[in-house]
């Protein structure tokens, strides 16, 4: 089975659950950037709820693919995300253990949004240890413009809200369910729909089967 979907900026625990699921996973940099997306922006758990932390871009973006969304780098958004990190995670169990390979993804400099989402992607697959086969830059693009003309060989896998995908409703396709598990948080209370790194700072390596626990068996579609 296969899957193929944007890259998010530090994706979600269902996005990681479609990587989990599946025996190649392709990062799709030249879909169509969408602001209403995850694609530059995490939600991180926070005391008062939780927080949004925000690759800041430059005007004029929209239409474009995401491997061409321009940065704004003028503003120190590293820096800020970094602080929010800290904030919001410096007393997880596992937060030392992850916090250098996250704050190396952040200060990578790119000025590509695409760069920075995808380098996230293969971080937090990495950080999982998940056994997909991941599918990034030249070879994904490729894959994504041969689906255009036919369908891959394996069955394809989307979740639920396949919005993130031009092709869920192009080809025959299986449907992940996802019931988000609960699971102790930083702070008292639970909020869904967090950054998979809410998991991997509070769990470690324990991770990947909690994200797991939420996945049901889908149904097929045409």
């Amino acid at each position: 089975m296969i899957a193929a979907l944007a890259p998010d900026y530090f994706p979600g625990i269902e996005y990681c659950a479609v990587m989990a699921s599946v025996e190649r996973f392709v990062v799709v940099d030249s879909f169509q950037y969408s602001r209403q997306s995850f694609q530059n922006r995490a939600r991180l758990r926070a005391p008062d709820g939780y927080q949004w932390i925000s690759i800041p871009l430059i005007g004029g973006q929209f239409g474009k693919a995401i491997q061409d969304v321009r940065i704004d780098n003028t503003q120190n958004w590293a820096k800020k995300h970094e602080k929010a990190l800290v904030y919001n995670y410096g007393k997880a169990p596992f937060f030392e253990h992850y916090a250098s390979d996250v704050f190396d993804s952040i200060r990578s400099g790119s000025e590509l949004l695409g760069s920075v989402t995808v380098d996230t992607v293969v971080l937090v697959h990495r950080l999982l240890d998940l056994e997909s086969e991941l599918i990034i830059g030249h070879m994904a693009r490729r894959f994504a413009e041969g689906m255009l003309e036919s369908p891959p060989v394996e069955e394809l896998l989307f979740p639920e809200n396949c919005k993130r995908s031009p092709y869920c409703a192009k080809h025959r396709h299986r449907i992940m369910r996802f019931e988000h598990p609960n699971y102790r948080q930083q702070f008292s209370g639970f909020e869904s729909g967090m950054s998979v790194l809410d998991l991997l700072f509070g769990y470690g390596p324990a991770a990947a089967g909690i994200l797991r626990r939420g996945i049901r068996a889908g149904d097929s579609t045409s």
